[in-house]
């Protein structure tokens, strides 16, 4: 049931930042215990993508990467490769354009929206984790209850021992709080909305 939830966000990765700032925020909660996997998958994939794309679209174009140099100096296609791995990751983590990162890929555009999402749901996970860490435990264990692992509100009163409708209010007020809160801290520092 978790592997579905955890690919939900892969799923919506493609339109994050068209999203609206609650339903990315909705995204980020129900997913907030397992993002950080998922974004460092979806990190790995984007970076392995585009370092293919520039190796195959060079080839094509009769670069084969292979420089002579006079001397006794040698290339080192090992260390070529980690060099343009280390330079991918560099312009990704830090979404940064001008380093040659949309050269020789074959959807310059899609590369740019996909680097810009993960940059945003980064940031914004950022935001997300200072406010759940500054909730009480017991807020922030309903929340995750709740919105991680799904559990009914019955099933949250009948271990916690509370009365169904009490649950029922608490978890609405923290979620709601939560996101007001959110809402107000991401216009702030993220920029976005």
């Amino acid at each position: 049931m978790r592997n579905k939830k955890l690919k939900s966000i892969e799923k919506r990765y493609a339109n994050y930042c068209m999203s609206t700032p609650k339903d990315r925020l909705n995204l980020l909660l129900a997913n907030y215990i397992g993002f950080e996997l998922v974004w460092t998958k979806l990190y790995n994939e984007l970076v392995t993508e585009v370092y293919e794309q520039k190796q195959c679209n060079r080839r094509s174009n009769d670069d084969l990467g292979v420089k002579v140099q006079g001397g006794c100096a040698k290339s080192s296609p090992t260390e070529n490769k980690a060099i343009c791995i280390m330079e991918i990751e560099d312009a990704i983590m830090n979404c940064v354009f001008c380093t040659g990162l949309l050269n020789d890929v074959d959807n310059p555009e899609e590369i740019r929206r996909r680097v810009i999402s993960l940059d945003l749901m980064k940031r914004e996970y950022e935001v997300l984790s200072r406010r759940m860490e500054a909730l009480s435990v017991q807020d922030r264990d309903i929340l995750i209850m709740r919105m991680y692992y799904e559990k009914s509100v019955q099933e949250m009163a009948d271990e916690a021992g509370l009365e169904l409708n009490s649950i029922s209010r608490k978890v609405g007020r923290i979620k709601h709080s939560l996101l007001d809160v959110l809402m107000k801290d991401l216009s702030k520092e993220v920029g976005m909305f």
